[in-house]
């Protein structure tokens, strides 16, 4: 499972934004049935969270592979707290 962690969105509406990648913040590999992961050292702001899972193991998030449907997991951070948020993976690329 591969989780993301942007401060500036993947998608508008369903539409993928290839180059707002450069804006990833953090990233993380879990195994699968991980429930909880902490990202550390995340400065105050806006994020968005992404969650996928590679069926096929082929290092890519393509067709036939699983994403969490809300695209827009915003979690804002204020300065010196912690923040959570849940994703959860339910559906399948097109």
């Amino acid at each position: 499972m591969l989780l993301l962690l942007t401060v500036k969105p993947l998608f508008e509406g369903i539409k993928y934004i290839k180059e707002n990648m450069r804006y990833l913040s953090r990233y993380a590999y879990v195994p699968a049935g991980v429930k909880r992961h902490t990202f550390r050292n995340v400065h105050p702001g806006t994020y968005y969270l992404y969650a996928f899972s590679d069926v096929n193991n082929d290092g890519k998030h393509l067709k036939g592979d699983y994403m969490s449907s809300n695209v827009n997991n915003v979690i804002t951070v204020a300065p010196g707290t912690a923040a959570s948020a849940d994703a959860v993976i339910d559906f399948i690329i097109p």
